[in-house]
């Protein structure tokens, strides 16, 4: 009984399993550093059939600092002063205000604004709330989101 549901599961197993590895690999393509030159299986060839030199990319080491909007939390509010390259890429993040009026918000927001100002730094602007932080985390969220909309 079990052998029939082995084989009759298999096929589709393997399915998944190419499924899988073939967004793995678009995946590494539409997630890749800005800087780094990525492709699938191709080569980027100029006009005069050499391949072409990649167009220069903004750097952080001219980023420009912008801050945030201040975003309301039960506790306090949050604001983020970030810097900006002229791409729009967030180079570094940090909560310039963040809720610290009591000991249970310093305890929290101790840990929650490194770990959100190096998820900025180490994954850009998608990253996922602290736990135990959510409300910091959406208005760190939200004051970032304010930067970007006002490039």
């Amino acid at each position: 009984m079990m052998g029939d549901f082995v084989k009759r599961a298999l096929p589709g197993v393997a399915t998944a399993a190419a499924a899988l590895a073939a967004v793995a690999g678009y995946d590494a393509v539409l997630h890749a550093d800005p800087g780094q030159q990525t492709t699938l299986g191709t080569e980027i060839v100029g006009s005069a059939g050499q391949a072409a030199a990649p167009a220069p990319q903004p750097s952080c080491d001219t980023a420009q600092p912008a801050s945030g909007h201040s975003f309301a939390t039960p506790w306090g509010p949050v604001q983020v002063v970030a810097e900006v390259d002229s791409a729009g890429r967030v180079c570094r993040a940090d909560a310039a205000v963040y809720p610290d009026g009591d000991s249970r918000s310093q305890m929290i927001n101790s840990r929650a604004i490194p770990q959100l100002n190096a998820a900025v730094e180490n994954r850009g602007v998608e990253f996922d709330a602290v736990s135990g932080a959510t409300y910091t985390s959406e208005a760190y969220r939200d004051s970032l989101q304010s930067i970007l909309d006002s490039l």
